[in-house]
């Protein structure tokens, strides 16, 4: 039982840590913020062009655009980062159940 209980121990630590470096290798969450940053840009532009103008029209749609992409970006960082976590969960829940056992295997009498 103690082998078991130790397999589990050692087995949660290692998917928790393959859930948080899966997460850490992702570049999703940073491109969401870079693409939204640069709609915001645009939109700058956009308006410092002046209302009306084909070249704050040309920004707005570049806007619209960036803005788009950062969606998709944006879901999929949040879609990994779920991922993670749950992963991370059963990890942690293996944790648990091997130390539940160590400790119940320890306590039972040995007679």
């Amino acid at each position: 039982m103690n082998k078991l209980a130790l397999a589990l121990m050692v087995l949660g630590l290692v998917v928790v840590g393959l859930a948080g470096g899966y997460y850490a290798s992702s570049d999703s969450p940073a491109r969401c913020l870079d693409e939204r940053r640069q709609a915001v840009d645009f939109a700058q532009q956009a308006t410092a062009a002046g209302e009306g103008t084909p070249e704050a029209a040309e920004l707005m749609d570049k806007s619209r655009e960036a803005s788009d992409w950062a969606d998709g970006s944006c879901a999929a960082a949040d879609g990994m980062k779920q991922q993670s976590l749950g992963i991370a969960a059963a990890g942690v829940l293996m944790l648990v159940i091997g130390l539940v056992l160590k400790v119940r295997g320890s306590k039972a009498p040995t007679g």
